[in-house]
């Protein structure tokens, strides 16, 4: 019988490399000999570690060996099998309010460094903040010394250890915005959390985007040079999303930006940009469906230096292209799982 006393890290030959309850399954060599070693590593993250300084690269750690974990069970090991090794490798989360709660931030203090971000409500039963955990378990694969924030329309207890932080703010949609797109009042939120340029360098993400490569932590360099990186939307300019003379009046060639992939860094001359984008997209000042049309406007007459990312940097179509480096189109993931480990591993296909 295997004990907690023997989980040690002189008894991991003993307790974690052949686990009887493991030997005794049906299943194939391959997927025991990877556990076997996935519930090592685990064992040592957790020993290794004290309480105290237990911190969010710890976390991310622990969560990529549970996935993995969770992955193989589907495959054909029987849970229940496993249920003596789990118990003892698996520590209640409650014993460990950080490990359990990811911790919350105030979006007005001045942080050091970058920020990656996340707006996403609760509606239809979490499914874009669960989408957005994976996104930012992508993006972790590729950005390094960055903080991830969450911000939702309330606490998430269950939040994936991959966020270093939460927030919450109000989602709401204006009378005057009632006929327009995202009736949860998603860019609401988005914009007054964007004014707030909680780093020195940002860059807010949708839920559907995907890292796929490296190169996403060279957008962040961009800041060094320009105010805003962004790329051009795949419709160029949305001539069904109302008439406005003011959009009528920009030229052709300066297109709509994709506002689901922005880099930014704080300034002053950033903050009046976002919090006038805010003031014109809440008040319908400019007619169109999506806050695009506010973006565009704005974004030509200021005086910003921005920076027009290639399309492999935000590819937005449905097809697989091995340019790729950040997608943003949900239903062409199962294509790029084909490809690359680490999206199959996320998405579980």
């Amino acid at each position: 019988m295997v004990t907690r006393k023997d989980c040690t890290l002189d008894g991991i030959q003993e307790a974690a490399i052949a686990p009887p309850c493991l030997k005794e399954t049906a299943t194939g060599q391959r997927h025991r000999s990877l556990l076997n070693h996935l519930f090592t590593l685990r064992l040592i993250i957790w020993n290794a570690t004290p309480a105290p300084a237990f911190g969010s690269s710890n976390r991310h750690q622990l969560s990529r060996c549970d996935a993995v974990v969770d992955r193989h069970c589907r495959r054909g090991i029987n849970p229940s099998d496993m249920a003596p090794l789990v118990s003892l490798l698996w520590p209640p989360a409650q014993t460990d309010s950080e490990f359990a709660m990811t911790p919350s931030i105030d979006l007005s203090e001045r942080r050091t460094g970058k920020g990656v971000i996340w707006v996403n409500s609760s509606h239809d039963d979490c499914r874009y903040v669960r989408e957005a955990e994976r996104s930012a378990k992508t993006v972790r694969r590729f950005v390094e010394h960055a903080e991830f924030v969450l911000v939702s329309d309330r606490d998430h207890e269950n939040l994936d250890a991959v966020f270093n932080f939460r927030a919450s703010v109000n989602f709401h949609v204006p009378p005057c915005l009632t006929n327009k797109t995202h009736f949860n009042g998603q860019m609401i939120a988005k914009l007054s959390v964007l004014k707030e340029m909680t780093w020195e360098r940002n860059l807010y993400l949708g839920a559907d985007v995907a890292a796929l490569r490296p190169g996403i932590d060279d957008i962040f360099r961009l800041l060094d040079h320009f105010d805003i990186a962004i790329a051009h939307a795949p419709v160029r300019i949305n001539i069904q999303a109302g008439t406005d003379e003011k959009l009528q009046s920009l030229p052709w060639c300066f297109p709509e930006m994709n506002c689901d992939l922005i880099a930014y860094r704080r300034s002053d001359q950033v903050g009046a940009f976002l919090s006038e984008w805010e003031k014109i997209y809440s008040t319908s000042a400019i007619n169109h469906q999506h806050d695009q049309g506010a973006f565009r406007y704005l974004l030509y007459k200021s005086g910003l230096r921005p920076y027009i990312l290639p399309p492999e940097y935000n590819y937005r179509g449905h097809e697989f292209s091995p340019n790729t480096i950040i997608s943003q189109r949900r239903e062409a993931i199962p294509q790029y799982a084909s490809r690359y480990a680490h999206i199959a591993e996320i998405y579980g296909l």
